[in-house]
């Protein structure tokens, strides 16, 4: 994945980000470390998407949404996760799954 900020503006800068993470195509997180840094990412994703719909949320900067995506990515890398793979017959109950076995992980 190819996005390039030219702005030296800060907020364009985080804006060019988010347009980034809004258009990326799971074919293209074809490496588990490309998959894993996308979803150490979706906490920023957050935090810009309620800016966007002017939402002024408590948990713009909620730790346990940075922790929960670093496991996730983390889990992504160990077990070679890639994008396509989430294309392919992956749901809500997959993903269900692997929340429990990284809290089960947490946990232990």
């Amino acid at each position: 994945i190819h996005c390039n900020t030219m702005s030296s503006n800060t907020q364009d800068k985080s804006d060019e980000a988010f347009e980034c993470m809004v258009r990326v195509n799971l074919n293209d997180l074809d490496k588990p470390h490309k998959l894993s840094k996308w979803f150490k990412a979706l906490p920023l994703f957050k935090q810009q998407y309620l800016r966007v719909m002017s939402i002024d949320a408590e948990s713009k900067h909620d730790p346990q949404d940075i922790a929960m995506c670093d496991e996730l990515a983390a889990f992504a890398y160990k077990n070679n996760l890639i994008g396509p793979h989430l294309l392919r017959n992956f749901g809500k109950a997959d993903l269900e799954n692997i929340i429990t076995q990284i809290n089960d992980i947490s946990m232990s």
